[in-house]
């Protein structure tokens, strides 16, 4: 929702196609954005973490993330700017089109792949931007990736 998510990975063990491992670093963007425990959160952070492949597409990452987040709080209507600390962890398929392993490949340069997400951000207990009314500091999340191998 309103979230841009850009990573880069890099494959530092194994083959497109077969088991192997990616290194992450990826930047969380949320500007402005209407949310239940402030009026509007302004939310940065930059991330590391890690792909494992499985099988085929079958992929699991983990990544932990640090940055700063604003707005005002909706119960005591203060304005908080505070540090956040999160950690994400996500399960996929990568469908890949035109690269080793994929569909279509034909021994290109470039490929093309969608991954679609499930997984669960949770607060590591940095983050406060003020009192929560009873809600919960982790989020279930589905994403859907689109990007290009080279």
């Amino acid at each position: 929702m309103h979230i841009i998510r850009p990573k880069l990975a890099w494959t530092f063990w194994g083959d497109a196609g077969d088991a192997r491992g990616e290194l992450l670093v990826s930047i969380y963007v949320r500007p402005h954005v209407g949310h239940d425990v402030v009026e509007t959160i302004d939310e940065y952070m930059v991330g590391l973490g890690y792909r494992q492949f499985f099988w085929e597409g079958l992929q699991v990452e983990a990544s932990l993330l640090g940055g700063v987040a604003w707005g005002t709080n909706l119960v005591d209507h203060r304005e908080y700017v505070t540090p956040t600390l999160f950690g994400e962890v996500n399960a996929g398929y990568r469908f890949a089109f035109f690269e080793p392993g994929g569909f279509f490949y034909s021994g290109e340069d470039v490929g093309f792949y969608v991954t679609p997400q499930l997984g669960v951000l949770c607060s590591l207990g940095v983050a406060d931007i003020g009192p929560r009314n009873g809600k919960a500091d982790w989020f279930l999340q589905g994403a859907l990736l689109l990007g290009l191998s080279f």
